[in-house]
């Protein structure tokens, strides 16, 4: 039975790449004072025959530009800082540089940084150094990169086979694990290069018939129950079994319940020795399933057999099931006794039978997910067999990194000092200091209205206080830490540029964990500009909303509003007749959503310069240039005059609703309603509209409140009633004022007729803020989009006196 080779269909997943650190000594050179290893390898060309793939100069290629491509190199590790087996060795120590095609390899320089002699571990860079000049065969090399194949065929051989594609290198490890790297780091062997596939199809491949390792089962089952008395004893003894084999106790207990997976000789001595049999009735019962072994495979103890093992264990590489983790040993079969094409065709006919392509998919993004948070490989494997998906494996992984984040400055961590906590409190502190009120949100973090329908104001949280005072450098740095960056050291304008550095800042706390946590001083940055952005626009009260209804619209397609005349008339209907049908006369109006915005820029002098302002008073503004934008478009037809779609002015004899110049009076008021109530429809039916604002230019807002206050008539000397006290609801725009200080306007309920209306994008009714790093120049840049359109849809409901 043939390793399950990976199925090779769009799939991406994490790629460790073990290789020794230099091979071929006439190409490679060690320049201690300057740190510099010249020449190292880094990839080299041909087959990975423990996984059925293939290295070939594309590969190369791609390795060669992304090391170049980066403009101060790949970052360079001392160990998998992700696994908590290496907590340790979280020590950035140089870069990998200037990568070059020498004939079958990709070649580079390894820059050990001079940071690295002061690592919190010690001197690094003095231990690699010396490493590579006295004892290499001690430490190996490890590429970390985004990984997908390519389907071609085989040089050698013309059958296609899959062949590796890096799409993103991450990091490059040094790594102590004899088991990662056996050749070590300088040692000069045919066969350098060991790779590891995080793909559970490589470690356990899914049975394929019903008599898939019965025998091997059946007598693995005998065994354990011959010698465990309770459930307890039988877990402790599986437990006992995998790690004798190299292997998850999940990994033994699916071997012992008939899922296909061959062992290898050294698996079943260290089987017979455990439970304390003749390793050839484990032997003998594998072979009934379909299992090669060599000859050599029996008890251990011959000494040919010996070597050959040991031979076997050099060469197999050991499998990380996610990248950057620590690798587990995983049972594998001994080679085939067959020809290579033979062993490819079988390989692939196993790849393909070994499990769904969804489970497969949930494997690998379950095991990048645990390399991203640093959760290791058990975690990933008790995820996947428990069934858990990935959206609930990334609310577990959260929680986890949420109680394990290290204390900041000795502090102990509890619930108030978490880094959810953290961006709350600096978010609050940077708001207090521009004296911005705070508003209580929903947990989609619209806000929060009282009973009157006015904001409701919440108090700061606990820890703004903690804040208060401290310039943004300060809080920058605090953030830093919190991340578990070292911030000792580094000057005002260096903690600034870290924090607008992603790539850096990625590189020494994770991307996973940089672009998941809300306490990236940026990430606070942005949340106070959007808080600004949202308050203000919030707090402002455009006269249109008072009188001009809303709408949405789902996209930019044109908008044709119909409007449609009433019932005419019922006829009457006389005994026998039959009844008509009434027929509906229609009007369209047509207009589209518009999309508006410019952009505000934070840069990293804003952050050394501590200047508060960009980041409260710019935002303020641009919410307030959205606001005018609303009233710019709810006025326009007001003040232009646009024609409707009959080709007819808004406002114009022809439509009944431009009325004789008359200045604003209980007179003037009453002709303007007598002709609002005597509009009439499409088919000539009367409307009866009735007035309910009053609409004036900021010159007659005084007179309007007058004459809508008074309770008598302000023009007559008796004390005459005023039929229109408290009638009308006054809305006073300056913009109107631009045209004529002497023109006044009623309009009708839009519960009765449309009139004006304004329309926003579904979903987009607040000004949208989004955030990009900038390029050409040191900062972040905040674009404020805000779709809004506005039109006039029947002239009927509104009337025009040019006044006097």
């Amino acid at each position: 039975m043939t390793k399950a080779r990976m199925d090779t269909s769009a799939r991406i997943a994490e790629l460790s790449v073990f290789s020794p650190l230099m091979t071929g000594a006439a190409n490679v050179s060690v320049d201690s004072a300057s740190g510099v290893i010249h020449g190292v390898s880094v990839m080299i060309l041909g087959d990975v025959e423990a996984y059925g793939f293939y290295i070939d100069q594309i590969a190369l290629q791609q390795c060669a530009e992304q090391i170049n491509a980066s403009p101060t190199g790949i970052a360079v590790r001392l160990g998998h800082p992700e696994h908590p087996k290496h907590e340790k060795a979280r020590d950035l120590i140089g870069r990998m540089r200037n990568a070059v095609i020498e004939g079958d390899r990709c070649r580079a320089d390894l820059h050990v940084a001079s940071f690295a002699a002061k690592a919190p571990s010690g001197d690094l860079r003095t231990w690699i150094l010396g490493i590579a000049e006295e004892d290499p065969a001690i430490i190996g090399l490890s590429i970390v990169s985004k990984f997908d194949f390519e389907q071609l065929p085989h040089p050698g051989l013309g059958v296609a086979i899959p062949h590796l594609r890096l799409l993103q290198m991450r990091f490059i490890d040094l790594t102590a694990d004899p088991a990662a790297n056996p050749t070590g780091m300088l040692s000069q062997t045919t066969n350098p290069i060991d790779i590891a596939v995080a793909e559970f199809t490589n470690l356990v491949a899914t049975a394929t018939g019903d008599n898939a390792m019965q025998h091997l089962s059946a007598k693995l089952q005998s065994l354990v129950g011959d010698r465990a008395t309770n459930d307890e004893s039988r877990r402790d003894l599986i437990n006992a079994l995998g790690s004798a084999a190299g292997v998850e106790w999940w990994t033994m207990d699916d071997l012992m319940n008939g899922v296909s997976m061959c062992p290898t000789g050294d698996q079943v001595d260290a089987w017979a020795q455990l439970l304390n049999v003749d390793a050839a009735e484990i032997i003998e019962a594998a072979k009934q399933d379909g299992c090669a072994f060599d000859d050599s495979a029996t008890s251990g103890t011959d000494a040919d057999a010996s070597t050959s093992s040991a031979t076997d264990s050099a060469a197999e590489p050991d499998v990380t099931l996610s990248n950057g983790h620590a690798p587990s040993k995983v049972a594998t079969p001994p080679k085939p006794a067959t020809t290579a094409e033979e062993s490819l065709k079988a390989a692939r006919t196993a790849g393909a039978n070994a499990g769904t392509t969804a489970e497969r998919q949930r494997f690998v993004a379950l095991s990048n997910l645990a390399t991203e948070c640093g959760l290791g490989t058990d975690w990933a494997n008790k995820q996947f067999t428990d069934g858990t998906t990935v959206d609930q494996a990334k609310d577990l992984a959260m929680k986890h990194l949420t109680k394990s984040r290290a204390p900041v400055n000795g502090i102990a961590v509890g619930e108030d000092r978490n880094l959810a906590t953290l961006s709350r409190g600096i978010s609050d502190a940077i708001m207090l200091s521009a004296s911005a009120p705070l508003y209580d949100e929903n947990d989609d973090g619209t806000l929060r209205f009282d009973q009157h329908g006015a904001l409701k104001r919440r108090n700061p949280h606990e820890r703004a206080r903690e804040f208060m005072g401290r310039s943004l450098v300060e809080q920058a740095r605090i953030c830093l830490s919190a991340l578990g960056v070292d911030t000792n050291g580094l000057s005002r304008a260096q903690i600034a540029e870290l924090c607008f550095n992603k790539a850096a800042l990625a590189e020494q706390v994770g991307v996973i964990a940089l672009t998941q946590s809300s306490s990236d001083f940026v990430n606070i940055l942005a949340d106070v500009i959007n808080k600004r952005v949202r308050d203000t626009y919030a707090e402002a009260e455009p006269t249109w909303s008072r009188w001009i209804p809303e709408r949405t619209a789902p996209d930019f397609k044109e908008i044709a509003v119909t409007q449609l005349s009433n019932v005419p008339d019922l006829p009457i209907v006389r005994e026998g007749a039959e009844y008509t049908f009434a027929h509906l006369g229609d009007q369209k109006e047509v207009y589209r959503l518009a999309k508006y915005g410019h952009i505000i820029e934070i840069t990293w002098e804003t952050i050394v310069n501590d200047d508060r302002d960009a980041l409260t008073v710019l935002p303020q503004r641009q919410a307030a240039a959205c606001v005018r934008l609303e009233d710019d478009i709810a006025y326009a037809p007001l003040i232009t005059n646009p024609n409707m779609a009959d080709g007819t002015a808004l406002f114009h004899a022809d439509h009944s609703n431009l009325l004789a110049a008359a200045a604003l009076s209980v007179d003037s008021l009453s002709k303007a309603r007598a002709s609002m109530r005597r509009q009439k429809g499409l088919k000539g039916e009367l409307l009866n509209l009735m007035t309910k604002y009053l609409v004036v230019p900021a010159a007659l807002e005084t007179l309007a409140e007058q004459l809508i206050a008074s309770a008598v008539d302000p023009t007559k000397a008796n004390a005459t009633p005023n039929p229109f006290s408290t009638k009308y609801e006054v809305v006073a725009e300056p913009r109107l004022d631009d045209v004529s200080t002497t023109a006044w306007f009623t309009a009708a309920s839009s519960a009765q007729i449309d009139t004006l209306e304004m329309r926003f994008l579904e979903g987009h009714r607040q000004p949208y803020l989004e955030q990009q790093d900038a390029f050409v120049s040191d900062g972040r840049r905040y674009k404020v989009r805000h779709v809004v359109a506005g039109k006039a849809i029947d002239f009927r409901g509104i009337q025009k006196n040019p006044g006097s």
